[in-house]
């Protein structure tokens, strides 16, 4: 139906969303209010922790968001486009395989987050290789 507004769902991970509340669509910072709450075609005014939730976001266009985009309410602080992590590189790769080589600071890689696939670069803030069974701290 046009012009009830975008209707966003999934799994609510942590925190309530309620009704009229001010959210934040990441990575694109899109700042909103929740018009409504559904789940499992029911109205609520409040969604908890866990639940399959379909959010009704007035003033936002479809071509505006994208699936593996996160909701966060609108206190958290904006988006990073830098993450920090302790990588580890699989053991269990044959030495025969393509993926047992070291991986290169620098070195191009999908990062894989909720239902996301980010193009990325990695930076190894230590050493320039991560040996198959080992970990670093990487950017």
């Amino acid at each position: 139906l046009r012009g009830i507004g975008t209707v966003v769902t999934g799994t609510l991970t942590g925190g309530q969303l309620r009704r009229e509340q001010r959210i934040v669509v990441q990575p694109s910072n899109l700042d909103r209010r929740i018009r409504s709450i559904q789940s499992h075609g029911r109205d609520l005014e409040v969604a908890q922790p866990g639940t399959r939730t379909a959010i009704n976001l007035p003033d936002i266009r479809v071509d505006q968001i994208a699936r593996g985009n996160v909701v966060t309410i609108a206190d958290f602080d904006p988006a990073n486009s830098t993450l920090i992590a302790l990588l580890e590189k699989s053991p269990r790769l044959s030495r025969e395989n393509a993926g047992a080589r070291p991986l290169k600071s620098g070195a191009s890689v999908y990062l894989h987050h909720g239902t996301s696939r980010i193009a990325t670069k990695i930076t190894l803030l230590k050493n320039r290789l991560l040996e198959p069974g080992k970990n670093e701290i990487a950017q």
